[in-house]
């Protein structure tokens, strides 16, 4: 029923579709007209790659981002759970142990089937905090997590574009991998996405053995987790088991991993909020430090609508006076001129940005006097 359907779709015998991230991978359909998002995306290049699915035929096209208070919210809170305390990854190491009755000093190199399900049920634990508790321990080199996927081995990429287009640029058959993955599967940035790994040989004209080198080239830099095709849900213990006093995460593979998600979150969540010029920022995220607007975003064209600034201008010469020390926080600003109201600052401060006598910092936080 689902191919069926996005076959429909890409013939054009259906014009609209309703679907998770997930759809459409692989396929390379020129004439996207619109692209609505109902949900906020983890960080800023799934949202690029998933938007950029509307108008590959260079003719004019629409992505449109709906969201509301609590959308912002449930974003912190899936960066919470991906990222469970050290105390609760720890918990499950030590239930890991006595679910496969391991005595500490022993099960080194051993391979348990394993029943997450059945795991969380009698250890009363949720099976998403559960399963990422279970990630940390295997990219710490504790375990290997070995997921049910019979037909097909599963990828995540857990950098950023930056650090992507910097690698590809030493190494051409790299950079065509990555290319192609990032132009067939969407939402590899978000979490694992399935690999069809015979299709991506054929397509790239490389060997298997070519393939495997360059995805544990990637993994070995950190810069994706790699799942490969298994029969069966198990866990191998790659070290023996450690009592509870010498287990611990390491602190700088937590940390980074953490912060680096917390950042990618805080950007989505100021590119939504943002008054100034949407296109600006993608452009000023990914490298183009660009200062031009684009004149046909929703923040540029509210600005026109308002005529923001121009028939207040003591509003900008107050902001501007304020300038004068460095800079200084939009809600500081907004705070400290209380007689005005929060929209009218914002509309005022876009002004100011839009004709070049004010600076905006990259997270749309701070402003300062050109």
């Amino acid at each position: 029923m689902r191919k069926e359907k996005q076959q429909r779709w890409q013939r054009g015998d259906v014009r609209v579709m309703i679907s998770t991230n997930a759809f459409g991978m692989g396929i390379d359909k020129p004439d996207v007209r619109f692209v609505l998002h109902f949900d906020i995306p983890d960080n800023i290049e799934s949202y690029y790659q998933e938007a950029g699915r509307a108008g590959r035929d260079k003719q004019e096209s629409t992505a449109c981002l709906y969201y509301e208070s609590s959308d912002l919210q449930k974003l912190e809170e899936r960066v919470r759970l991906k990222y469970p305390e050290p105390d609760e990854i720890k918990r499950v190491y030590n239930a890991l142990g006595n679910y496969f009755q391991i005595a500490i000093g022993s099960g080194k190199d051993e391979i348990y089937p394993f029943d997450i399900n059945d795991f969380c049920n009698r250890y009363n634990f949720t099976l998403l905090n559960t399963y990422n508790s279970l990630k940390f321990i295997d990219i710490s080199g504790f375990i290997k997590l070995i997921d049910q996927s019979p037909f097909q081995s599963r990828f995540h990429f857990t950098c950023d574009a930056q650090q992507l287009y910097t690698v590809g640029v030493k190494d051409d058959k790299l950079d065509r991998l990555i290319r192609f993955i990032l132009r067939t599967h969407i939402g590899v940035f978000d979490d694992f996405v399935w690999l069809d790994e015979y299709v991506i040989c054929k397509k790239l004209g490389i060997t298997k053995q070519e393939l495997h080198k360059s995805i544990k080239f990637l993994e070995n830099a950190g810069m994706a987790y790699y799942q490969p095709t298994s029969s069966n849900a198990s866990i191998c213990f790659t070290v023996e088991r450690l009592s509870s006093e010498n287990f611990s995460i390491p602190p700088e593979l937590y940390r980074h991993r953490k912060k680096n998600a917390i950042e990618k979150m805080e950007a989505i969540r100021t590119y939504v909020l943002t008054t100034s010029c949407k296109s600006r920022f993608l452009r000023n995220y990914f490298g183009d430090n660009t200062d031009s607007n684009c004149g046909i975003c929703s923040s540029c064209q509210a600005a026109d609508k308002q005529g923001a600034g121009k028939n207040d201008n003591s509003l900008a010469k107050e902001i501007l006076s304020r300038l004068k020390t460095g800079q200084m926080e939009i809600q500081a600003i907004i705070t400290g001129l209380n007689n005005h109201s929060r929209e009218e600052v914002l509309q005022a401060i876009r002004w100011l940005a839009d004709h070049k006598m004010i600076e905006v910092d990259g997270k749309g936080r701070k402003i300062s006097k050109r």
